[in-house]
């Protein structure tokens, strides 16, 4: 009887059951984990949806507001005159130009007399 087990040595069947055991409870823990992590994310979807319908009452009480405003954008825009604004652009860059020159022509007149070394 070579194939005998000495008599103080544990029979598969404790290991056996002891692997058991602990599935079971590796099982159980996760299904606790599953359910804190569900009751989490209901939390977190909870939120965003309050966060979404505040915002949607916003914009609805804001949609008249912009919508006055657009058309009053509208309204200036149809009224303005391009041709007239054309004419007064181009006299704006005149002015601004003939300025430019102007203080161009007196630092250059100004300058050399400045510079010049007296004898």
């Amino acid at each position: 009887m070579d194939n005998a087990l000495p008599s103080n040595a544990p029979l598969p069947t404790s290991y056996l059951r002891r692997l058991v055991i602990l599935a079971v409870l590796f099982l159980l823990g996760s299904a606790v984990f599953a359910v804190l992590v569900l009751q989490k994310l209901e939390r977190a979807v909870l939120v965003t949806e309050s966060v979404n319908a505040k915002l949607d009452r916003v914009a609805d009480a804001m949609a008249p507001v912009g919508r006055a405003a657009i058309g009053k954008s509208m309204e200036a825009l149809e009224n303005v005159d391009a041709e007239d604004l054309g004419k007064s652009a181009k006299e704006g860059v005149k002015k601004i130009g003939k300025a430019a020159t102007d203080k161009a022509t007196q630092w250059i007149k100004k300058k050399p007399t400045e510079t010049q070394e007296p004898e």
